[in-house]
Parts: structure tokens; C-alpha cells; sequence
């Protein structure tokens, strides 16, 4: 992205850059991310290929800049580590439900048993069968749900109330370089 300025002494148009802008928006990439995967140790999932694939990505172009943040592979399973997901209930045991005051909800499907598997093998659980402990996880996961973290929404907001006041000084920084560039101080006096 570009500022421009026409001179309305010579007519001519004087470009400047937009470096103050783009720091602030990759400041504000940065805090996100370093939130969100500290969000995710805490509870525990900070070894997980969700930490591990986060990313932002900020491009700049003529008009305007996009920012976007990446999940990798991870980019259907995100929404119900970031809300959780509200149990059927029923179970029988000690816990509690998890995923209180979330849009999304077990009915009559469990989690992917693949998924869980893949899971039980990372974490060394060994036992009669591995495909058994993935089973009854995966069952303990439908029964109880999914505790909500706001891994990601609760950085978001916390980086995007200060988002205004950091863009407004950079965008001036941005703008005082370019009228200093455009209106020599020769020519001001």
C-alpha cells in the first residue's frame, strides 16, 4: 500500500510508504499468535499441530492491505477447540460437562475415531488395544463435550481494542514522512 500526495504547488504527486502501518499490523499479527498458542499450552494443547501450524499472513497491495490468520491443517478443527462443543450428556462417572455456551453440539455422531487414534498413538497410551482407549475417548468426548478455550477469539479482541489508537499514530507517522518528502522545508517557509 501507498500514500500519495500531490503538491499543490509544482501539481506533482509524491508517493510514501506505509512502513508504520504495516509494523503495527504485523505487531498486531505477532500478539495474537504469541497469545493464542499460550492459550493453548495452558490448556494443554500446545504440542498440538494447531499451535504448531498458526500462522498470520499480511499482504499489501495497491489499494489496501488483507490480513488473514492460517490454521494449516487444522482449519476445520480451530472453531471447536476456539468454542468448544456441548456434550449430550448422560454419562456416568466423575467430570463435568464441557463446552457450556457453545453453538456447537454432539447429537448422534462422536469425534472421528482416526482422530483420536492418532491421538492415543501420540501420547504412548498403551493398554489391551490402542483402537479401544481411541473408542472410549472418543465416546467420553461425545458424552462430555469439548472444554471452550477462545484460543483465538479472546486475543483477537484484546489486540483489536488497541488496534485504533496504534493505527492512528502510525498512520500519521506514515503521513508526516510523506508531507515531509512532498513539501521540502524550503518550500513550507
Amino acid at each position: 500500500m501507498r500514500l500519495q500526495f500531490r503538491n499543490p504547488k509544482t501539481g506533482q504527486f509524491v508517493k510514501g510508504d506505509t512502513k508504520n502501518l504495516d509494523k503495527t499490523f504485523t505487531k498486531f499479527g505477532s500478539n495474537v499468535i504469541q497469545q493464542a498458542r499460550g492459550i493453548l499450552s495452558k490448556n494443554k494443547k500446545g504440542s498440538s499441530k494447531l499451535s504448531s501450524n498458526l500462522s498470520y499472513n499480511l499482504q499489501t497491495h495497491k489499494s489496501g492491505l488483507s490480513f488473514s490468520i492460517d490454521f494449516g491443517s487444522s482449519s476445520d478443527y480451530w472453531q471447536y477447540v476456539d468454542e468448544g462443543v456441548q456434550g449430550v450428556g448422560g454419562f456416568k462417572g466423575i467430570g463435568r460437562m464441557r463446552g457450556q455456551g457453545s453453538p456447537f453440539k454432539y447429537s448422534t455422531k462422536q469425534p472421528p475415531l482416526s482422530a483420536i487414534l492418532t491421538w492415543v498413538k501420540s501420547k504412548g497410551l498403551t493398554g489391551k488395544s490402542q483402537r479401544g482407549i481411541a473408542f472410549a475417548v472418543a465416546r467420553s468426548i461425545k458424552q462430555r463435550g469439548l472444554t471452550r478455550t477462545q484460543f483465538i477469539t479472546k486475543p483477537i479482541k484484546e489486540q483489536y481494542k488497541k488496534l485504533p489508537n496504534e493505527l492512528t499514530k502510525a498512520f500519521a507517522l506514515d503521513l508526516e514522512n510523506l508531507l515531509d518528502k512532498a513539501i521540502p522545508k524550503t518550500m513550507s517557509a
